[in-house]
Order: structure tokens, then sequence, then C-alpha cells
């Protein structure tokens, strides 16, 4: 051994992991050292204690380890409630909650009753009408061709729609009466 480097005139220097020692007696507990034999393996850590459970993720010495979902309690009184230990814990889809009045609101959900499908979203307004590849709570909605408004009128100018009555086709393009584009010769 090399007795400048620990710094001891002691023979007797035993290497016990990151620390030396005099005492033949090192034993191996995991990331640390010891010269007390009584090292159990309790998981990422260790102790002295033998009575080390398994607690889901983690460990404890207390044997009254309770499954509590995604996480663990030594309360018996854990109830399912992405993680509570509040008895009033009501299922509402990907979210709890202590209020019992949940309703399915499609993709969402919600404690008010008042829930309508609307298409692809939800409203709290009964009136919901269908506007074509949307929904308003506007009953005034027309067809306007490709697209839709609230606005009924609506007049063909080619090939597209506008809400605008003074739409000329002149050939290739279409103007205004008062537009600021005028019309070519062909």
């Amino acid at each position: 051994l090399d007795y400048k480097a620990l710094e001891t005139t002691d023979a007797d220097c035993y290497d016990c992991g990151g620390w030396k020692t005099t005492d033949a007696d090192c034993y191996d507990c995991g990331r640390w050292r010891t010269t007390d034999a009584d090292c159990y393996d309790c998981g990422g850590w260790r102790t002295t204690d033998a009575d080390c459970y398994d607690c889901g993720g983690w460990r404890t010495t207390d044997a009254d380890c309770y499954d509590c979902g995604g996480w663990r309690t030594t309360d018996a009184d854990c109830y399912d409630c992405g993680g509570t230990t509040d008895a009033d814990c009501y299922d509402c889809g990907g979210w709890k909650t202590t209020d019992a009045d949940c309703y399915d609101c499609g993709r969402w959900r919600t404690t008010d009753a008042d829930c309508y499908d609307c298409g692809g979203w939800r409203t709290t307004d009964a009136d919901c009408y269908d506007c074509g590849g949307w929904r308003t709570t506007d009953a005034d909605c027309y067809d306007c061709g490709g697209w839709r408004t609230t606005d009924a009128c609506c007049y063909d100018c080619g090939g597209w729609r506008t809400t605008d009555a003074d739409c000329y086709d002149c050939g290739g393009c279409v103007i205004f009466r008062e537009g600021l584009l005028e019309a070519q010769p062909k």
C-alpha cells in the first residue's frame, strides 16, 4: 500500500471503496461502504434495517404501504382520484372531480349539464345550427357556394361568390362596377 497517499503509518490499512479504514471488515453496501455487516438492500438506497418494504417506485421501512394509483402512501384511505385521500372523488373521464355531477361533453367533460353537440366542438348553447363545414349558434346561415355566410345576399360571381351584387364577369377576371380594376378589352 502507498502509505504516503493514505497519510498513515499503519500497515493495516484497507481499501473500503472511496475511503480507507484500518478495519478489515469492510462491507459493500451499494453506493457506499460500511463496517457494519447488517447492511440491507432497500432499492436505490441502503439501510441497516432489515424491514425494508417495496412501496412501488420507492422503498420504506413502514410495512403499511398502500397502492394509491400512480403514487403510494402509508394512508390506508387512498381513493383512486388520480391520487387523493378524498373519498368524494368521481371519475370525470381523463380527470377527476369531487363533484358528482360530471357530464360527458365529447372530448372534454364538464359539471355543466347543458352541454350540446355542435359538430366537432361543444357548446352550452342549445341553438347550434349546421352551417355546412362548420357550425354556428346563429340561425341565419346561408349557403354561399363553397363557403357559408350569415349574410343572405350571396351572389354567384363565377368561380367564387360574394355578397357584393355589383359583380361582373369580364372573361378570365372579375371586376366590380366601382372596383379598382377595369375590364381589359378582349
